[in-house]
């Protein structure tokens, strides 16, 4: 396995102008992969008893303008498509994405917040301190099993001067506005265009709101292709409206959309107008890892 690993990581090397910051960068893979703990930078050098001294130059590490993370993610998206990435029937690549908030002790400590925990999980805390990730992964398969592959995670709440400190750009929506669904987008975004590809995320029914749509929308190849296209649920609650408002002569403002439709109901009032069909799920893997 430990063999596996380092042929892995030198395809990685390219990523790194320094050879000092790369040689950093495994240092840091392994102490993340054999620590027990999870005390910061101490817990790696300590598990992989390393000098005590190296403390501040492996801190370093993490600052260092030389560590650019987008070349990392060019190379990395690169060596998961190469080797067991899955397609679909037309070619697509599949990514999955998702949100997952990790609770911290810390209350001071960067872009923790308070946050609320939607679960029916009778163990899980209502509200908690700590960080909300967005996440994105991509679907890779060998001969035995399918599986997810992480490409990137971010901060997506309480992590505006963070953001703003990488000089990262948000996907805005309305009045100079942007929300936990605009950044998931944003992210799936960012990942497509790195890949140059078509590619389609499966999201959950949380992020099948409209602003996700525009994001997606504005990705388009040299062709004028969409190159990203969301899998998502549409939740219960969807409405639609009549594209012209109804005659109104009372006071007030005049209505600005017209007749609300939800269109759930359109399942069983108007089922004759719907066909099923059965859906097969046919990928292509590439080469095994």
């Amino acid at each position: 396995m430990i063999g596996q690993l380092c042929l892995l990581l030198k395809t990685l090397r390219g990523a790194f102008p320094r050879r000092a910051t790369f040689e950093w960068f495994v240092v840091a893979v392994f102490g993340f992969i054999v620590r027990l703990d999870h005390h910061g930078v101490s817990s790696s050098i300590r598990w992989l008893r390393i000098l005590p001294n190296s403390y501040e130059g492996f801190l370093a590490f993490f600052r260092s303008e030389a560590l650019k993370y987008e070349q990392i993610l060019a190379h990395w998206l690169v060596l998961i498509s190469r080797h067991g990435a899955v397609r679909t029937r037309a070619g697509a690549f599949i990514l999955i994405g998702d949100g997952i908030k990790v609770a911290k002790e810390a209350e001071c400590m960067p872009g923790v917040k308070r946050l609320h925990q939607v679960s029916e999980n009778s163990g899980k805390a209502p509200w908690i301190l700590g960080h909300h990730f967005g996440v994105i992964g991509m679907l890779a398969a060998n001969r035995e099993k399918t599986f997810c592959v992480p490409v990137v995670a971010e901060l997506h709440e309480g992590a505006e001067a963070l953001r703003h400190l990488q000089q990262k750009d948000v996907e805005r929506t309305g009045a100079e506005r942007y929300t936990v669904c605009t950044l998931m987008a944003s992210l799936a975004k960012t990942v497509a265009m790195k890949l140059k590809e078509p590619c389609m995320v499966v999201l959950d029914a949380y992020f099948a709101v409209g602003p996700v749509f525009k994001v997606v929308k504005t990705l388009l190849g040299s062709q004028g292709q969409q190159l990203l296209n969301i899998i998502t649920r549409a939740k219960n609650n969807i409405v639609a409206y009549e594209e012209q408002p109804q005659a109104y002569s009372g006071r007030g403002r005049p209505p600005k959309y017209g007749k609300r439709i939800k269109l759930e109901e359109f399942f069983s009032t108007r089922a004759e107008d719907f066909s099923s069909v059965t859906v097969r799920a046919i990928i292509q893997r590439s080469a095994r890892w």
